[in-house]
């Protein structure tokens, strides 16, 4: 079924029939419809020898089918047609082209002397090319021959050079004789020099065809729905016919091609009803087709396809073409003939699905290659870590080699938190952890990967500190970093790991530590007085030595853990609520209000909650819990939402 086409059809129909008439009017040339662009320079007369016609467009836009509709209605004109389809694999025969055009011609006598040297592109012997024209001539005397040419760029030269010498004797003899050519995407190549003064004629009929419009699309399915079978729930209704049209415009960008693909994969589940949304789910022909669309836009549409579907959308063209090792110009060019073919619609692909399968066509191999250095191209411009990342991840189970690899996958993974894509976090930091060189380093990203397993997989969090609490017991683990695990320590039941854990750390700790250092210190030693005290009366009195080298800075709501455990510890020290406790409460409160549910901030939620708890500010602690309760599930945390339950069911005991 051909839409948006009739104009074309139509004007190629009377260019065909106009050559069979001896003496024929002046046709001028038109513009033409929505779709298809008539391109017609001078006006010529129709019986003119020698005359061209060129349909071209972009990749399945129906150039092959519009010609075999035109060559179908002109069967009957009186014209002696020759065809021949070329093809990519056959381009390298010498002369190929030619002899599939005078196969039938067994009429004409005489044979024709093709010997032109091998690879010799520009040498075709004169006695060759005075021989075709003869042929011709002599298919002439008898009347008008149209010569019809499919994929014309992938002619092989040497007939190329035959044609054209044909075809200006035609227009010194009067030999009736025209050509018809379709002529596909060229992106990235170099048409053979003789292609482009063949067609480059003053006075020739050119159509370009162009991808379906939305309401094209809608047109052809309004035929396709003529042509079902009625069904119980009858033809779809104008309004649905257009959500369906375009829904399959968003997802092919109106190649006719994937359109009918799209279609047929969908076909079984349509039968008898209609989708109710609209939706087309991607098959095997519609994705066999999309990459034979990319195949056919050049030799680098494939290459080039495959750096966009790695990059992604947001890659700068001059990215690209570093990654896939092209001139800029020839990347444009292979994009743009990959837009008009309906795969991309800018540099992003109009169906996800192409992307993927486009990724799978690529061996293992090429893609270890392209993606480290993608990766590197990336970094090197100064490119998002997420971005970087991304390549990184994706080199299988290759390591990045790179120093800077560790650092950026580290930061991606906490700019990916911020938006939620806690798996993405945990896959960066465990591929750090695998290709740092510094074991200092690693055992910090294990640290925070441990604190991001825990948010999503509780149940896997025990087996990520084992080696984490192994370096602790070796003295190995930095004191900051043997700080920060005790909580995690305490939590597991692993009282005495933690015992050692704050030994070493306090044996490792500076003479005069820094803000920061003390401050992971009396969180600790605030930690231990609020839920471990028999802990801390074992090493309270190593803490005072530690402690009395810096300042005691006074607890507000802006120090975070420290002032939600100060507040705990406040409130489990005054006993029942006395009228004093109330800046506590207040204090946890205001703490609450103002802080977000994170990995370094769930313990002083917690803090804050039970300080609520046990100064039985019940109601506001119910409110509270249920607030994070549905934070936790928003943000998809499995280890903050049983934190939050089993506090609420704290809550609910204590009310009786």
């Amino acid at each position: 079924m051909l839409v948006e086409r009739d104009e074309q059809i139509a004007k190629l129909t009377s260019w065909v029939s106009g050559a069979a008439r001896p003496h024929g009017s002046t046709h001028g040339a038109t513009h033409g419809a929505a779709r298809g662009a008539i391109l017609g320079s001078a006006p010529e007369d129709p019986s003119r020898p020698g005359r061209i016609a060129v349909i071209s467009g972009p990749v399945a836009s129906g150039k092959t089918v519009l010609l075999h509709r035109v060559l179908e209605r002109t069967a009957d004109s009186g014209v002696r047609l020759l065809s021949a389809v070329t093809s990519a694999a056959e381009q390298d025969i010498p002369f190929g082209v030619v002899e599939e055009l005078l196969r039938d011609t067994t009429d004409t006598a005489g044979s024709l002397p093709l010997l032109g040297p091998a690879g010799a592109e520009d040498l075709v012997p004169a006695q060759t090319l005075m021989a075709f024209h003869a042929r011709l001539a002599g298919l002439a005397a008898h009347g008008p021959v149209l010569i019809a040419i499919d994929d014309v760029q992938y002619a092989d030269p040497q007939s190329l050079h035959c044609l054209r010498y044909a075809l200006d004797r035609a227009r010194g003899t009067g030999a009736r004789l025209s050509l018809m050519v379709t002529r596909g995407p060229d992106a990235g190549a170099s048409p053979p020099h003789v292609l482009e003064e063949l067609l480059r004629q003053s006075a020739g009929l050119r159509l370009r065809l162009r991808p379906l419009s939305a309401r094209g699309v809608e047109e052809l399915l309004a035929h396709r729905a003529e042509e079902a079978p009625r069904t119980a729930t009858g033809a779809p209704g104008p309004a649905h016919t257009a959500r369906l049209a375009s829904t399959l415009h968003a997802a092919t960008g109106g190649n006719p091609l994937l359109v009918h693909s799209l279609l047929e994969d969908n076909a079984p589940r349509r039968r008898g009803a209609d989708p109710a949304a609209g939706s087309f789910h991607p098959g095997e022909r519609f994705l066999q087709n999309a990459l034979f669309c990319v195949h056919r836009t050049g030799p680098d549409g494939l290459l080039v396809a495959q750096g966009i579907a790695l990059l992604g959308s947001a890659a700068p063209l001059p990215l690209l073409a570093r990654l896939v090792e092209a001139e800029e110009r020839t990347v444009e060019e292979v994009v743009a003939a990959l837009g008009e073919a309906g795969i991309l619609q800018g540099v992003r692909f109009w169906h996800g699905s192409v992307r993927t399968a486009v990724l799978e066509s690529l061996a293992d191999d090429d893609v270890s290659l392209l993606r480290r250095r993608a990766a590197r191209l990336l970094y090197e411009a100064g490119a998002a870590p997420v971005a970087v990342a991304a390549q990184l991840l994706g080199l299988g189970t290759a390591l990045p080699e790179e120093d800077w690899a560790p650092g950026v996958l580290s930061d991606a993974a906490h700019t990916a938190l911020a938006s939620q894509r806690v798996g993405f976090a945990v896959r960066c930091l465990r591929l750090a952890e695998l290709c740092s060189r510094d074991q200092r380093e690693r055992l910090q990203l294990r640290a925070s990967m441990a604190k991001f397993i825990w948010r999503v997989n509780p149940s896997a969090w025990a087996r990520e500190l084992r080696p984490l609490n192994a370096a602790s017991q070796q003295g190995s683990l930095p004191v900051t970093e043997s700080l920060r695990l005790v909580g995690d320590l305490l939590w597991n039941g692993w009282i005495d790991d933690a015992a050692t854990a704050i030994q070493h750390a306090l044996e490792g700790m500076p003479g005069n530590p820094d803000a920061a250092l003390t401050a992971e210190l009396r969180s600790v030693r605030l930690v231990l007085a609020s839920t471990y005290p028999t802990l801390l009366d074992r090493l309270d009195s190593a803490f005072g030595p530690a402690l009395e080298s810096a300042e005691s800075p006074e607890l507000t709501a802006g120090d975070g853990v420290m002032a939600a455990m100060g507040a705990l510890q406040g409130v489990l020290s005054a006993g029942p609520v006395r009228p004093a406790d109330e800046e506590l409460t207040e204090r946890a409160e205001r703490i609450l209000s103002g802080t977000r549910l994170t990995e370094e901030t769930h313990v002083t939620v917690r803090a804050c909650l039970l300080a609520l708890l046990y100064a039985d500010r019940l109601g506001a602690a119910t409110l509270w819990a249920d607030r994070l309760l549905e934070e936790a599930a928003e943000r998809d945390a499995p280890g903050w939402t049983a934190v939050m339950q089993a506090m609420r069911a704290h809550m609910a005991l204590r009310r009786g």
